[in-house]
């Protein structure tokens, strides 16, 4: 009876041996899939890389999360691919499929990558293309990489000797690889150390695992496959790679091209900030050959490819032959604008940053602080503040002083009166449409041009002592028929009278938005639009008619660059070309009706709405208005 027992359990283990060697696949309704039963250390990771599929694609199959734990025993359906399905030759895991009552090989060839049906025949050792229902197939064999991986580990166990890898030795990594908190794939991961980056072997702690510490002081552990000693790197890289006296802790580097700032020492880790060409940085650390940590003149830190730095011996040296276009180096100076035009002020040092000011030819700016040769903070006579290209900056005591005369009354600078030709055009804190807005200025009222900033923006002072900034194309002579023209006491009362006036039914304000300025078009762009030639033809000889509409404005990118403007409104059929006229400013343009204004289904708004670029054409700058309709 022992006897008996001991040879069924003997029979039993060969079994279960035996089943590990082969799969049965299944066809479900989402495709077809091999099961696997679940042994000790397995994971879904270990089987997403050992079967050859993502881990995203294999905890889907099973309706598990990609890091939830899976339990010996459990049956874990692995979708069969072209990929991981060998078709052709005997190579991996074979896999047994169990026939239908309506199967045939026709119809198994087609659920197994059309594997060849005579392959299927020599396989199965089949005559003819008939099978029975219940009779198991091998249908092809499935990929192994763990099988493959086995083998590597024995050769690089061979390779990677106790006296190539030990205590104390600087070794190689031979790519990318994670550093864990223990000596096994099932351990947390405590950081990654790149393609030959460097790292301390502290301990061997078997042949598959080391024990190593980071040039960073970092410590964990790393399988010693990927290891290999530093000796053995290239002599033509380390040729090419800059030594460690060129870029070591302490030394000031320029960079030879634009190049990114990352959080990490890889092309993989995300951009913190951006150097331009001959900026000046500082080295904290040199990682290895590819990587160097570095600090920037205003404190930023991160990590460069060290293939873009060079010592910044020269560019310092030549920085100093040429103190002349530099700024004052002591903060609170005055420092002028050597231009012949203007300068910009930018948000941030360098010339991707957005433009915040302008300082026109010879204006005085306050030197706040000198970030690098490059780059200086400023503050203009307006209260400004920003980054201005140093080369731009120069000492007022190099050069003589200009006569009183001319101080006071420089054409450029002298005060005028202009008159708003738009309805409800705002004032804002500083010359852009991202500033917040301070006040408004309505049609046909006067302002004081202060300064002209550029060729878009002036700063203005109303007649209320509002100060701030406007878009120029809303600016334009003083006529005879202006409101402001009359006594400061007259206007102001004329401004109340018109503020106390309820609004009527059609000028129930909406929630549309106020249209943006806007750069003004290219020379000899038509702003009456792309439609006029269609109008003209549609309209003829035929009677047009005028149609009031209280008007909002809907946003698209047409129409900026190529004048065709676009409209919603009630009663005209769609396609109708139709001409908006702004009689606050006379002006007009055509656009197209694409559809009617209930399809917006709102419950309050305009009977109407025009495109925005229609709504800037027409000198409009508010979210709702009054526009003439004629078709």
């Amino acid at each position: 009876m022992k006897s008996f027992i001991v040879t069924a359990g003997l029979i039993l283990l060969l079994g279960t041996a035996q089943a590990q060697k082969r799969l049965t696949a299944v066809v479900t309704s989402k495709g077809t899939v091999v099961e696997h039963k679940v042994t000790s250390g397995e994971s879904l990771l270990y089987l997403s890389n050992k079967y050859g599929i993502s881990l995203s694609t294999l905890a889907r199959a099973n309706g598990l999360k990609t890091n939830q734990d899976i339990r010996i025993g459990q049956l874990i359906r692995v979708p069969v691919t072209a990929a991981n399905l060998n078709t052709k030759s005997r190579k991996g895991i074979p896999v047994y499929y169990e026939a239908g009552a309506k199967d045939n090989l026709t119809t198994i060839s087609r659920k197994f990558n059309r594997v060849d049906i005579k392959t299927l025949k020599s396989w199965n050792k089949l005559r003819k293309d008939v099978v029975s229902k219940g009779q198991d197939l091998l249908v092809g064999y499935m990929t192994d990489n763990a099988a493959k991986k086995e083998e590597d580990k024995k050769e690089t166990a061979a390779t990677n000797s106790g006296a190539d890898i030990k205590a104390g030795k600087k070794v190689t990594a031979t790519s990318a690889v994670n550093i864990r908190k223990g000596a096994g794939t099932d351990k947390a991961v405590v950081g990654t150390v790149q393609k030959d980056e460097v790292v301390t072997v502290t301990r061997r702690v078997n042949s598959e695992w080391a024990e190593i510490r980071t040039a960073d002081g970092k410590k964990g552990y790393m399988a010693a496959q990927f290891l290999e000693p530093a000796a053995s790197q290239p002599e033509e890289e380390k040729s090419t790679a800059k030594s460690g006296s060129d870029l070591k802790a302490g030394t000031k580097v320029t960079v030879s091209s634009a190049v990114n700032i990352r959080k990490g020492p890889g092309t993989d880790q995300p951009v913190v900030g951006r150097l331009e060409k001959d900026e000046v940085v500082t080295v904290t650390r040199r990682i290895n050959d590819e990587w160097t940590a570095i600090r920037t003149a205003d404190g930023k830190k991160g990590y460069m490819a060290s293939q873009f730095l060079e010592t910044a011996d020269r560019a310092v040296t030549e920085t100093r032959e040429v103190p002349k276009t530099a700024a004052a180096k002591n903060s609170g100076k005055k420092v002028k604008a050597a231009t012949d035009t203007y300068i910009n002020i930018r948000k941030g040092p360098g010339t991707d940053q957005p433009v915040v000011g302008q300082a026109q030819k010879d204006e005085l700016l306050t030197l706040i602080r000198r970030v690098n040769d490059e780059w200086s903070v400023v503050r203009t006579g307006d209260g400004t503040e920003g980054y201005a290209a140093s080369q731009y900056l120069v000492d007022p005591s190099v050069e003589p002083a200009p006569p009183v005369a001319k101080k006071e009354q420089p054409a450029a600078r002298a005060e005028k009166q202009m008159a708003i030709t738009g309805t409800g055009i705002n004032i804002r804190k500083g010359p852009g449409t991202n500033e917040p807005v301070v006040g408004r200025a309505e049609s046909n009222e006067i302002v004081t041009v202060t300064r002209d900033v550029n060729s878009e923006w002036a700063a203005v002072r109303t007649g209320e002592g509002v100060t701030g900034y406007i878009a120029s194309r809303f600016l334009g002579p003083v006529g005879s028929n202006n409101v402001a023209e009359a006594a400061p006491e007259e206007t102001a009362v004329a401004k109340t009278e018109s503020k106390k006036q309820p609004r009527t039914k059609t000028e129930a304000p909406v929630s549309s938005a106020p249209v943006a300025e806007t750069a003004p078009p290219a020379v000899g762009f038509d702003e009456s639009g792309y439609f006029k030639t269609a109008y003209d033809t549609q309209t003829g000889a035929a009677a047009t008619k005028d149609r009031s509409v209280h008007a909002g404005v809907f946003k698209t990118d047409k129409g900026w660059d190529d004048g065709k403007y676009y409209m919603l409104i009630d009663g005209i059929p769609s396609g109708t070309i139709v001409k908006l006229s702004n009689p606050n400013a006379n002006t007009s343009v055509y656009a197209k009706v694409l559809g009617d204004i209930k399809s917006l289904k709102q419950k309050k708004g305009p009977a109407a709405r025009i495109s925005d670029a229609a709504a800037t054409a027409l000198r409009i700058n508010a979210g709702d208005f009054d526009v003439v309709v004629t078709h």
